[in-house]
């Protein structure tokens, strides 16, 4: 459902499904009627094109990722690590379900809370061919391929 005001649009944070041409974007909706903390507020989104899916989590927490787990999550082939790579944001169940071939963490150099944390880097490790962090490999865009195939470009 799409709103808006003032010229503005939006869409609104609900289970969801919104065709784009040939991609597919599903929304996971934060668990409602909760009190949470912010991070475990955060709207998923997979992006599916064909074979190739991406997940994306936001500043997602154990909580908010085991909700998701609920919701269902596809295996995908690239990852956004939830919360910057903190240890209280992934699972051996999380990465079991999303078998990830490819991990992106989003993190600041030097940041003041140490992310990624090296307890999250041995489990992305373990499971995907490829991890980029935004602090050590800068920009990372991926593209990716109906046949599930990506390049780094």
């Amino acid at each position: 459902m799409v709103a808006g005001g003032s010229g503005a649009q939006y869409v609104q944070a609900v289970a969801q499904e919104i065709q784009l041409g040939s991609v597919t974007l599903r929304v996971l909706p934060p668990p409602l009627g909760i009190e949470a903390e912010q991070n475990n507020l955060s709207v998923g989104l997979v992006v599916e094109y064909g074979e190739f899916k991406a997940l994306l989590t936001g500043d997602s927490e154990i909580d908010e990722i085991n909700y998701f787990l609920r919701l269902g999550v596809p295996d995908v082939t690239v990852l956004k690590a939830a919360h910057h790579g903190s240890r209280d944001a992934v699972s051996p169940a999380w990465l079991s379900a999303t078998k990830p071939e490819v991990v992106v963490i989003s993190c600041g150099w030097f940041n003041l809370y140490g992310h990624p944390h090296p307890w999250a880097m041995r489990y992305y490790e373990a499971v995907a061919s490829d991890i980029y962090r935004i602090d050590r490999d800068g920009e990372v865009r991926i593209r990716g391929f109906a046949d599930g195939s990506y390049e780094r470009f």
